[in-house]
């Protein structure tokens, strides 16, 4: 089993920020998994399905993103999972806008959200897919940034990447995540390369 967590905040007001990007592709894993996300437990909103073959779980932590750790430890224990079997969808600042990388485990890189699941689960050994939103504009305050909505560029661009990180996510539950770091970590320029030739 494969459980695959977007971080997020709850509620309206969050829904169109920066920081949802997490939420974002849970929603559109949604749609193409035919798996309703409507089930209330474990401070979050989840739903279970299949995916050729293999059951996954997909679920947004409705604790805000600095708790979301309280969240995802609720859910492994609640499916008896270890954080092996863990994916965790997350924007990412220190990523230009429109690029994704897989990442094994690792540091927070500053993101509360990772901070808080490494802290509750004790441990960093968790799959990530890192999501690029850009830095912000000098002088802004990076907290604000992040909740601050894409522009209608912006958006045209993100939208592309969800559906490419939804894919990346399936990659990693069907090939293994070492197939889905070597297709998908690379820059846009190499895979416009890749699919001349």
């Amino acid at each position: 089993m494969f459980l695959i967590v977007g971080l997020g905040n709850p509620g309206k007001d969050f829904a169109a920020t920066r920081h949802n990007t997490g939420f974002k592709v849970i929603e559109k894993l949604s749609k193409i998994c035919e798996i309703s996300i409507e089930r209330y437990g474990c401070k979050a909103k989840y739903g279970v399905g299949m995916y050729e073959d293999i059951e996954i779980a997909l679920a947004q932590p409705q604790t805000f993103v600095n708790l979301s750790g309280q969240s995802v430890k609720a859910l492994l224990e609640y499916f008896e999972i270890t954080p092996s079997q863990l994916l965790v969808i997350h924007d990412d600042l220190d990523l230009p806008l429109g690029e994704i990388r897989l990442k094994k485990f690792g540091g927070s890189g500053g993101h509360n959200g990772l901070e808080s699941i490494i802290r509750n689960l004790g441990t960093n050994k968790y799959a990530r897919v890192r999501i690029g939103i850009g830095r912000p504009p000098r002088k802004q305050d990076p907290a604000k940034f992040v909740l601050s909505a894409f522009t209608k560029k912006e958006k045209e661009i993100i939208t592309e990447v969800v559906g490419m990180a939804a894919e990346a996510s399936l990659a990693v539950v069907s090939e293994g995540l070492a197939k889905a770091m070597n297709k998908y970590n690379r820059k846009p320029k190499e895979k416009q390369k890749a699919k001349v030739s």
